[in-house]
């Protein structure tokens, strides 16, 4: 029974497409089609202003401050796209400010294998601490058909590189699989060690991990 409903869902399912992979590993240049929503419970959800623009809040953020982006698809076809997106958020009591922005590249259609190149960067003031975050990232989307999709990511932080006279990035890779309207992401991300291994020592905890840690992770969204 529960195979025949799984079966029975997936042939009824959407076609993952390329508009809708913002939080997973390496979203495309591609926008959420017209009228389209993807909803997510942590990380922001968006909505198809037109087939070019895409808005987007995380209403859990909205707790915290207000908080908003926004993807503009500068050019597209069936075969490469261009997207700049622009971030905002700030706390209530206006202590914290966040800015930042992204250009995308995506060479392949919206719904076929992607390879997707991003710049950006993210600028947190701090009453004591400011902060600059930047991400160079390079990605690949294998569609094993409409309703599956392996992703690869590769990261760095180039900024946070240099300021701490370290390499910081990461590595992921995940699988997506599409129902109807439910879409689900499991895979693992590599991570530094460094800042856990500085916290065990400041304990005095004689526990050591290796430079790179493996860890799992999931993601849902509903695509309305």
């Amino acid at each position: 029974m529960i195979i025949l409903f799984s079966l029975l869902s997936s042939a009824s399912a959407t076609p993952i497409h390329g508009g809708e992979l913002a939080g997973t590993f390496q979203d495309s240049a591609y926008t959420l089609p017209k009228g389209d929503v993807r909803l997510q419970i942590i990380l922001p959800s968006s909505y198809g202003v037109t087939d070019t623009i895409e808005v987007s809040t995380a209403p859990l953020g909205l707790l915290s401050g207000p908080n908003a982006s926004a993807e503009f698809q500068l050019f597209a076809d069936d075969k490469q796209a261009v997207s700049v997106r622009p971030t905002a958020s700030i706390l209530w009591d206006g202590t914290t400010l966040s800015t930042g922005a992204s250009a995308i590249y995506t060479l392949g259609g919206p719904e076929t294998n992607r390879l997707n190149v991003s710049i950006g960067a993210n600028y947190t003031t701090l009453v004591d601490d400011p902060s600059l975050i930047s991400a160079i990232s390079v990605g690949y989307d294998l569609n094993l058909n409409d309703r599956s999709m392996l992703q690869f990511n590769a990261l760095v932080d180039p900024v946070t590189s240099i300021n701490e006279d370290g390499f910081s990035g990461q590595v992921n890779i995940g699988y997506t699989r599409a129902w109807k309207v439910y879409r689900l992401q499991v895979g693992v991300v590599t991570i530094n060690s460094g800042v856990v291994q500085e916290t065990l020592d400041e304990f005095e905890i004689d526990l050591n991990f290796p430079g790179v840690l493996p860890l799992p992770y999931i993601l849902m969204w509903w695509r309305i």
